[in-house]
């Protein structure tokens, strides 16, 4: 069995693998990779903090964003709640017009049926409300041939409609004029009104 000596100098020897020299210090093989290991973990370690923290920036703003949504749908639902009362106002106001919707053409064809064949209508002028809610009045002007009591009879034809008295409560003859060999006359016509009005009227 062979044994090598070396037969150089200290200072010409290679150096062993177990140790090495940096500034004269003899640094042990273990220690760059304790130092790396060291570094690694430092790097993970940074790296996980930056990720937590980052997840927990998001999910802040995330917060922040959806609370300001919030406040704004609360201020939304405040503002219809306190408009609520006024909404369900025109509501009820709009439901009222369409239920006690008029049907005009039904009243005209109704005014002529009524009409005696020897008079002759000239106008029909509608008075209205409030706010021109509803109508109130309605005059119906028209002449006929001098002839005693035709608008008597016209009157008591509007009367005896049925389908007129859907929409006219009160029917009387207004004035009456005689112009050369023409009798000028004016039917007045009253409009039944809501019942909900009446009873407020009675209630004031």
């Amino acid at each position: 069995m062979l044994v090598e000596i070396n037969l150089l100098p200290a200072e010409l020897r290679r150096k062993t693998k177990s140790e090495k020299k940096w500034l004269n210090i003899r640094i042990p093989r273990y220690v760059p990779y304790v130092v790396s290991g060291t570094v690694l973990l430092a790097a993970v370690i940074a790296f996980a903090v930056w990720s937590y923290t980052s997840s927990v920036r998001s999910n802040l703003e995330r917060a922040k964003k959806m609370l300001k949504q919030e406040k704004v749908r609360a201020a939304r639902a405040i503002t219809i709640s306190t408009q609520l009362p006024e909404l369900e106002k025109r509501a009820s106001s709009l439901v009222e017009r369409v239920n006690s919707k008029i049907c005009w053409w039904e009243i005209l064809d109704q005014i002529t049926r009524c009409c005696p064949v020897n008079a002759v209508l000239d106008s029909i002028k509608v008075e209205y409300g409030p706010n021109f809610e509803r109508p109130v009045t309605l005059f119906i002007s028209g002449s006929y041939e001098d002839s005693t009591g035709l608008e008597i009879t016209f009157t008591r034809n509007l009367k005896t409609s049925a389908k007129l008295g859907v929409y006219v409560d009160e029917i009387y003859p207004g004035k009456t004029t005689v112009v050369g060999d023409k009798t000028l006359f004016v039917v007045k016509c009253r409009f039944r009104q809501p019942e909900r009005d009446d009873e407020a009227v009675k209630g004031e």
